[in-house]
C-alpha cells in the first residue's frame, strides 16, 4: 500500500458523512484501477477531494469566529453612538454583516444571525445587571423601563435572520452564473 493510500485511509475516517463515505470508496475501488498514469491521476482526485472537504471542515469550525467580530462590531457601534442616527448606523452594520455572514456560510446562517441579532440586548441587559451588581441598583441607572427596553432590543433577531437568508440567497444565486470550472 502506497503513502498516498495510507493517507486517503486515514483520512476517511476522520471525514465527516458522505465526503468520508466516498474516501473510503475511492479506496475500496483503487485495487481495479490500472497501474500507471490512470491510477495516479485516481490517487490525485482522491486526495484532492480530501484537502477540499478537509478545508470546507475548516472553513466551517473558523467562521463562527466571524460571527463574534461582526457582533462585537455592532456591540461597539451602539456603544459609541451619540448622535439621533447611531441607531440606524448600528442597524445597517447588523444587516450588512448578517448579509455578509449568510453568504459566506450558508449552513450557519441562522444560528449566526441569532447571534448577532441578540448582541446589543445582551450587552444592554449585562450593563444593567453589572451596575446592579456594583451596589448602583437598577432603578438609578434605567429603571424596570430599562430592562424591558433591553429585553425589547432581541426584536434585532428577526431583521439579522433576513439579511443572513438575504446572503445566502445572493450566495446562491452568483453560484448558478458561475462559469463551470
Amino acid at each position: 500500500m502506497s503513502v498516498t493510500e495510507r493517507a486517503l485511509t486515514w483520512s476517511a475516517a476522520r471525514l465527516a458523512g458522505s465526503s468520508g463515505e466516498l474516501v473510503r470508496g475511492l479506496v475500496a475501488e483503487l485495487s481495479v484501477v490500472p497501474e500507471g498514469v490512470e491510477r495516479r491521476r485516481w490517487l490525485r482526485g482522491g486526495l484532492w477531494l480530501v484537502v477540499r472537504e478537509a478545508g470546507r471542515m475548516v472553513a466551517r469550525a473558523a467562521g463562527h469566529p466571524a460571527a463574534l467580530v461582526v457582533g462585537a462590531v455592532v456591540v461597539g457601534l451602539d456603544g459609541l453612538g451619540t448622535s439621533d442616527d447611531a441607531s440606524q448606523v448600528t442597524l445597517a452594520a447588523l444587516l450588512v454583516g448578517c448579509a455578509l455572514l449568510g453568504a459566506a456560510r450558508p449552513a450557519a446562517a441562522v444560528p449566526s444571525a441569532v447571534a448577532v441579532g441578540s448582541a446589543v440586548a445582551i450587552s444592554q441587559l449585562a450593563q444593567l445587571f453589572a451596575a446592579a451588581a456594583l451596589g448602583h441598583g437598577i432603578a438609578p441607572v434605567a429603571g424596570s423601563t430599562g430592562v424591558m427596553s433591553a429585553v425589547g432590543l432581541f426584536v434585532l433577531v428577526l431583521p439579522a435572520l433576513l439579511a443572513a437568508r438575504l446572503g445566502v440567497a445572493a450566495r446562491r444565486r452568483c453560484a448558478g452564473r458561475a462559469p463551470p470550472a
